[in-house]
């Protein structure tokens, strides 16, 4: 089914993979790079569908992804959404309470969905924080089950769902977030005292620039990578006179060929193994590449 939001997708993290590893693609419209911080893992204990999830042990687990435009969201229009599976109790953080991060920006400053704990228990709420201004709602999310969270903002109006359901009418929430020079941080932060660290599992985290939900909604199901306007051709593939394994292609945007970042990734694991610019006229290659690289 198409996406009328498609161009606007800005992250995707599908979190699928064999069961133990280490890599997280980002298969946005803007892919960027994801870092492993402590044990965070794709684990196939756990999945909503498909080949697994993402894996948080509650203690110093969490996912860094580097500053970029992709996430100045501003005042503007945003939805971000998430299955999250919470397996257990998060730490309590500086205040006594066991919240978990999903989705940060800014360090310890913005968060899109965190998920409120008490004294005693994680998921009595989920929220929205630019700093100085808290903004959420106040549902149960029982443990040991997956959820569908969203916070999807319009006209300066946030909406919050659990499992598509609406959690009130929405509130007034025209503040700024995100900006373009901080980090993003998934499942927790590094904040000593304050990290909040998720229990539990992720799966199918998605933020568009658009206010996709304004009322009760059917949750989608696994989502599958947007349409890219980028046009990614392999032309060639070839030894060389010495035995050394190459690839090379072509890329353009629109029709418009240019100097674009090509990453070849393993298929099996989702591991970037070649990092490259294509030159002027769209032409690219990887040259000497292993057979484990193939």
């Amino acid at each position: 089914m198409s996406d009328a939001y498609n161009g606007l997708v800005t992250l995707l993290l599908r979190m699928e993979g064999v069961n133990g590893s280490p890599y997280f693609r980002d298969d946005s419209n803007f892919p960027k790079i994801v870092t492993v911080n402590g044990n965070a893992a794709i684990s196939t204990a756990q999945s909503k569908w498909g080949y697994g999830s993402g894996y948080f042990d509650g203690s110093g687990d969490f996912l860094t992804i580097p500053a970029s435009a992709a996430f100045n969201i501003g005042t503007g229009d945003f939805t971000f959404e998430s299955w999250v599976y919470i397996a257990g109790n998060s730490p309590p953080n500086g205040n006594n309470a066991r919240d978990a991060y999903v989705f940060r920006l800014d360090g310890d400053i913005t968060h899109l969905i965190k998920i409120v704990g008490s004294a005693s228990t994680t998921g009595t709420g989920f929220g929205i924080w630019d700093g100085s201004h808290w903004g959420g709602v106040y549902v149960t999310i029982s443990q040991n089950a997956w959820h569908h969270l969203a916070q999807s903002r319009k006209n300066g109006v946030v909406y919050s769902f659990l499992d598509g359901n609406a959690v009130g009418s929405g509130y007034n929430y025209a503040y700024s977030l995100g900006v373009s020079n901080k980090t993003l941080y998934v499942g927790g932060c590094d904040v000593a005292g304050w990290n909040r660290t998720l229990n539990g599992y992720i799966q199918d985290m998605r933020l568009t620039l658009a206010g996709r939900y304004i009322s009760s909604f059917t949750p989608p199901s696994r989502l599958e990578n947007p349409a890219n306007p980028l046009n990614l051709s392999l032309t060639t593939q070839y030894y060389d006179a010495s035995g050394g394994y190459w690839i090379k292609g072509s890329v353009d945007e629109l029709g418009v060929a240019g100097s674009y970042r090509v990453r070849l990734f393993e298929r099996r694991t989702g591991r970037c193994v070649r990092e490259t610019w294509s030159a002027a006229d769209g032409s690219y290659s990887f040259p000497y590449l292993a057979y484990r690289d193939q």
